[in-house]
């Protein structure tokens, strides 16, 4: 690639979500795999890049380490005192590779007192560095950005708060749920002592006022107060050999809403997130390399948005989408919810795509927001779009009641999933297939390769090893502990309950099960 990262080292740093309270852990810094959960873990990259104009060569190494429970990242100073006691701007500079997932709906805000944050790229590209006071990322999400030590030598916290479902008032019980976690921004200077900073960190701490990038649910009351706002879609692609040519006429333009819906006549009525008012249902084998055995009799009906398919009754199907290999695709995705306040993280596999348009929609006298609406808007020219330097991402958050455009040269043929990256949203059926070219298209199958299916229990499996019975009932334990201990579980004990007390598929009625006992959605 050629850019301006050539050659010089960086530092990483991986942010794995939390759900309430950090381990109570010892451990040693080797052992830093077993943090995959509930903790936030910063690992030195051997990776080599060149940005010196942006971030300096440092052979110190970063970690975020547990000091008495409590993360630390140790940085070198390098700021000089002068005459007149003020401090120089000459300290090293550090680059951070954050990435997040996330199993419900808590998109996380970054900020660091005293500093600012220069964000320089997303995913697979970057774009022109914007200096931010504080960013927050989805799910799904990466983010490249650069601290420099450039304050007085000190301790400063590092915060991470939850927005979403990690912010709010639960109506049961009325207790306030603010989901935050700290990091100590460490000195490494001999005058600099190992205590913490100032003050107890609370969760209103965390809010950073100044320019704020990548906000989500700006709609709410006052959460812009104080606030300069810079969106995905105002930033500007540096990376031309990723670049793609996206101006004039797409070949074919897709329209994909959002909705929670319910049904009554099901067992568990919902709500269910969709697209076009349908569940995805996986299909039973994988598409891309037993395509031999799928037939068009698998897949839903020609769906679109808005149309009277699938409006009041439950549609539940491999809902797949067809392009013709090179077409130039344009989708329009539309959150139309009225009951979730919600910025949904739409991940694409097999590809990027330049984000050409994002906004939120202001409620119109005549009713909420609907796809109907933002197609009229793009089809008489009203959504201004950038086609020339649109930033490149395979993750985009869609405004809650609002819309994001994005557009791609479909160039590589197979079947791709285009789902939420929230899990729970995904396990339920917030996806679809986009299948780009024919089967003639797509790379060969290898003559060997394994072939599998759906998974089904008999008891002569059972009778000829006991684990699966009792892993259902661990599965049941663990189900029947969610509702009573939401608000102190770790997700170490659902990655335990769902990755080592079951050696059964994983499959959406268990999410099912998940979603009515502890409505997650």
């Amino acid at each position: 690639m050629n850019t301006p990262f050539n050659n010089f080292r960086t530092h990483s740093a991986t942010c794995g979500q939390w759900l309430m309270k950090n381990l109570n852990l010892n451990l040693d810094l080797k052992d830093v795999s077993l943090l995959s959960f509930g903790e936030i873990v910063c690992l030195t990259s051997h990776s080599t890049f060149n940005f010196n104009i942006l971030y300096t060569f440092s052979e110190a190494l970063i970690v975020l380490q547990l000091t008495n429970n409590l993360p630390k990242v140790v940085m070198k100073n390098m700021c000089i005192q002068s005459s007149e006691g003020l401090y120089e701007n000459n300290g090293y500079r550090y680059r951070f590779r954050l990435m997040f997932n996330a199993a419900l709906y808590c998109p996380v805000e970054v900020s660091v007192d005293n500093h600012k944050l220069l964000v320089i790229g997303s995913e697979s590209s970057y774009f022109e560095p914007i200096e931010v006071d504080s960013f927050i990322i989805n799910g799904g999400e990466r983010y490249d950005f650069v601290i420099e030590a450039n304050q007085a030598p000190g301790n400063y916290w590092m915060r991470f708060r939850g927005m979403g479902d990690c912010h709010k008032t639960e109506e049961s019980s009325g207790k306030a749920v603010e989901a935050h976690a700290e990091a100590v921004l460490h000195y490494d200077d001999a005058a600099v002592n190992t205590t913490l900073p100032d003050g107890i960190p609370t969760y209103e701490e965390g809010y950073a006022s100044g320019v704020l990038f990548n906000p989500v649910q700006e709609t709410k009351p006052d959460y812009l107060a104080n606030r300069t706002i810079i969106r995905v879609s105002d930033l500007t692609n540096i990376d031309t050999d990723s670049a793609m040519n996206v101006s004039g006429d797409p070949d074919k333009t897709v329209y994909l809403g959002f909705d929670f819906k319910s049904y009554d006549s099901l067992e568990i009525p919902g709500p269910y997130p969709q697209v076009n008012n349908v569940t995805f249902k996986y299909p039973s084998v994988p598409l891309l390399t037993q395509r031999n055995l799928i037939s068009s009799e698998m897949f839903c009906p020609n769906i679109q948005a808005e149309s009277s398919d699938c409006y009041d009754e439950f549609c539940n199907c491999p809902y797949v989408i067809e392009f013709d290999l090179g077409d130039l695709v344009e989708i329009v995705l539309v959150d139309t919810s009225v009951i979730r306040d919600q910025d949904h993280p739409f991940h694409m596999h097999g590809y990027h795509f330049h984000v050409v348009a994002m906004e939120p929609l202001e409620e119109e006298e005549e009713g909420p927001v609907t796809v109907g609406r933002v197609k009229e808007m793009n089809d008489n020219g009203a959504i201004h779009k950038n086609l020339e330097t649109a930033p490149l991402k395979d993750t985009i958050s869609v405004p809650m009641r609002g819309y994001t455009v994005i557009r791609f040269i479909a160039d590589n043929p197979g079947y791709w999933f285009f789902h939420c990256h929230i899990s729970n949203h995904a396990e339920l059926g917030m996806g679809v297939v986009l299948k780009v070219g024919g089967h003639d298209e797509m790379v060969s199958i290898p003559s060997d390769f394994p072939q599998c299916g759906n998974w089904k229990w008999t008891y002569h499996e059972e009778a000829a090893g006991s684990r699966s019975y009792g892993s259902l009932l661990a599965l049941l334990l663990c189900l029947s502990l969610l509702e009573k201990l939401l608000y102190t579980i770790n997700l170490k004990i659902l990655e335990f309950c769902f990755l080592n007390a079951i050696n059964i598929t994983l499959n959406s009625e268990i999410f099912k099960m998940l979603h009515y006992v502890t409505n997650l959605g």
